[in-house]
């Protein structure tokens, strides 16, 4: 019974991750962030997983934002320590990101 609760309550989690990041693409600023460092969490469903970073976001007027945020991504595809990434992110509400790509 509590693995079927937990992997309900997991699913829902996944799917509430997935609705910000539709709500961040259509918002959201662009921006480059820098990982500084990288959490899993316990919230996975099949190949996706919630994850906790440590950022630093470059915002457009050129400072930089230190930031933690929580996004879901797909397990083969977690960012590492030092890399560059290219997010969506609302200004007010660094809690939540979008990871569009590596940034080179």
């Amino acid at each position: 019974m509590f693995n079927i609760l937990r992997n309900h309550f997991h699913r829902k989690a996944i799917l509430n991750g997935l609705s910000r990041q539709r709500h961040l693409l259509h918002a959201g600023l662009t921006a480059i962030a820098d990982v500084v460092e990288v959490k899993l969490t316990c919230i996975q469903v099949n190949d996706l997983i919630e994850i906790r970073l440590e950022l630093g976001i470059h915002k457009p007027d050129g400072r930089v934002l230190m930031a933690e945020s929580r996004t879901v991504v797909n397990k083969s595809v977690i960012p590492a320590a030092g890399q560059k990434l290219k997010i969506h992110f609302l200004p007010r509400d660094t809690a939540y990101i979008l990871i569009m790509q590596a940034a080179c």
